[in-house]
């Protein structure tokens, strides 16, 4: 009977200590009398009762474990070999049915004597629930009597919370001494309250009146800062599904939001205590004084870029034309300035120092647009976002101009036909530039120049080493000279190569680049482009498999997260039995 109600009790048991914790049961007595259900013989399962759960202390709540007492699993096995004799089969036909039946028996009482466990819980804690409000009741009627009000006693997320409640929803009842003694807590504790709510809701306003002056600075971003907006006819072949014509904007240098809100005047605006009505019409009686600081702001982005430019500029140069611009009212550059018309050149080209005074093979070339959008400089495309704003001034100073871009790219310009192009004609193409002195495909405007920069460095530096490749035998052709082949185009058009991930492919790699000791990367291409490098590059016209190139595998990705300074891919490649390349 013992072992009955205990197994009884193991099942209900957690539902009247659902708050223990877990303590040590190294040497607990009522853990050492359980063994897990795992362990009991899978013959001697039907004849055994199982505790569903136990109490939290040996097991936590989220686990599924199910136990029996070692006291009824020892007379079960006791029983049950005794009856395994010859001539017993049908005293443990009886046994079995005896047991089974007792099992069942144990789970109805179980159910039984839980519910009647679960419903004196419920009824012991609705007590305890009764004794809390009432005095928490009592509390705060005495607190309203002292003047504290519904707000006050309020405390939400308040750090104080959890203070005021541990005085607060106890099932003690509220003695006068009792009230006595936590009345100065309370008070410490109500006022704190107050301050805190006082300044979460100045800060409250304070984001209302900041959003709104945001919402004011952008309806006058879109009534002072219009967008030039034209079409453009692409080039052929482009992608199939794309749009032959491409429409493209351009906006004006605007302040972001956080740029906005962090000069003085509009700072004051939004921080000083008022409504949003007092606050629009300081708004509106100030416009002018708005709209003269924003155009010295444009004026001082502006300014820095084209004094830039002017630095290097040694020959005369033309605002763009619109070689491929469709339009029906004449130029639509007529009515921007000269020097935004200069800006807008597709070699107008800057680039963002870092710790070197001088731009190297990975620095890319930045027109003014990609300067103005990268760096926040066209205002907040949400008037709402504030986490992903800008840096409220602009560090100009990090831009310079980008004299061996230019010249490339002016370079480029007059092979394609379009001297003096707009960049905004470039950004039009997309990436659908392809070289035409070499593989690299899918370029944007600035990748192609960055690509032409990179492999005039390559070529300056095979002169400046030229005794490693005389070593080694290698011959190395700057192929990307106009010089060089001058009937063959610098510059194509292409379609976009698609984004395949995952798997391998089959490359061939240039074995005399492989030589040049101070390019890190691999040059490694389909068996026609490799065919033709060797042939442009190191003038080899009846190559050779391992000794000119070479198959290798590579992981089938469209872009190749690392390149040395050359622009050639560093990754690992295999060989055809799997060695490394």
């Amino acid at each position: 009977m013992r072992s009955w109600l205990f197994g009884c009790v193991l099942l209900v048991e957690a539902r009247g200590r659902f708050w223990d914790i877990f303590g040590d049961t190294d040497n607990d007595p009522l853990l050492f009398s359980l063994i897990p259900l795992k362990d009991v013989p899978s013959e001697l399962l039907p004849f055994i009762h199982i505790a569903q759960s136990i109490t939290q202390k040996y097991q936590p709540s989220w686990s599924n474990k199910k136990y029996v007492l070692r006291e009824s699993l020892t007379n079960i096995q006791v029983g049950h070999k005794k009856l395994l004799q010859p001539g017993k089969e049908r005293d443990l036909e009886a046994w079995e049915i005896e047991k089974k039946e007792a099992v069942a028996h144990r789970k109805a009482d179980g159910l039984v004597l839980a519910q009647v466990l679960s419903a004196h819980e419920r009824h012991g804690r609705d007590i305890v629930y009764d004794k809390i409000d009432l005095r928490r009741s009592d509390i705060r009627r005495r607190l309203k009597q002292l003047g504290w009000t519904e707000e006050d006693m309020t405390f939400s997320l308040s750090k104080h919370r959890n203070e005021y409640r541990v005085l607060v929803e106890q099932p003690r009842p509220l003695t006068e001494r009792i009230w006595t003694s936590i009345k100065p807590k309370l008070t410490s504790l109500l006022e704190a309250n107050r301050v805190q709510r006082a300044e979460d809701e100045r800060l409250d306003h304070m984001e209302e009146r900041r959003s709104h002056l945001v919402r004011l600075c952008s309806e006058f971003k879109d009534q002072t800062t219009p967008e030039l907006e034209i079409q453009v006819q692409r080039p052929d072949p482009l992608h199939p599904n794309e749009n032959p014509i491409a429409t493209i904007r351009f906006t004006t240098p605007f302040p972001s939001s956080s740029c906005l809100l962090s000069w003085p005047f509009l700072k004051d605006l939004h921080e000083t205590e008022s409504t949003i009505e007092d606050m629009e019409a300081r708004f509106e009686a100030d416009r002018e004084q708005i709209e003269d600081l924003i155009a010295k702001w444009q004026l001082c982005v502006q300014a820095h870029f084209l004094d830039q430019l002017r630095q290097g500029l040694s020959i005369q140069v033309e605002p763009p034309q619109t070689t491929n611009i469709l339009t029906n009212n004449g130029d639509p550059f007529v009515n921007l300035s000269d020097e935004l018309k200069l800006l807008l050149r597709a070699d107008s080209l800057f680039y963002c120092k870092t710790s070197e005074s001088s731009p190297n093979g990975h620095t890319r070339p930045e027109t003014y647009r990609s300067i103005l959008v990268i760096q926040g400089l066209i205002g907040s495309s949400n008037s709402q976002s504030f986490s992903h704003d800008f840096l409220s001034t602009p560090k100009l100073d990090q831009f310079l101009m980008y004299p061996e871009a230019q010249e490339l790219a002016r370079m480029l310009l007059i092979s394609m036909g379009r001297p003096h192009a707009s960049f905004l004609e470039m950004e039009a193409i997309g990436r659908h530039f392809r070289c035409g002195r070499c593989h690299e495909v899918g370029m944007s405007w600035n990748e192609l120049v960055l690509h032409y920069v990179r492999h005039k460095n390559l070529y300056q530096k095979v002169r400046e080493e030229p005794q490693q490749l005389t070593n080694d035998g290698v011959t190395y052709k700057n192929i990307h000279d106009p010089e060089i082949q001058p009937t063959r185009p610098m510059v194509k058009f292409c379609l976009t190569p698609p984004r395949i991930y995952g798997g391998v492919i089959h490359l061939e790699v240039c074995q005399l680049c492989q030589k040049i000791q101070f390019i890190r990367g691999i040059v490694a291409l389909s068996k026609p482009d490799m065919i033709q490098h060797l042939l442009d590059v190191h003038r080899i016209k009846k190559p050779k498999v391992e000794k000119h190139h070479a198959a290798r595998t590579f992981p089938n990705l469209h872009i190749v997260a690392r390149c040395d300074e050359y622009g050639f891919p560093l990754y690992d490649c295999e060989g055809p039995e799997g060695s490394s390349g």
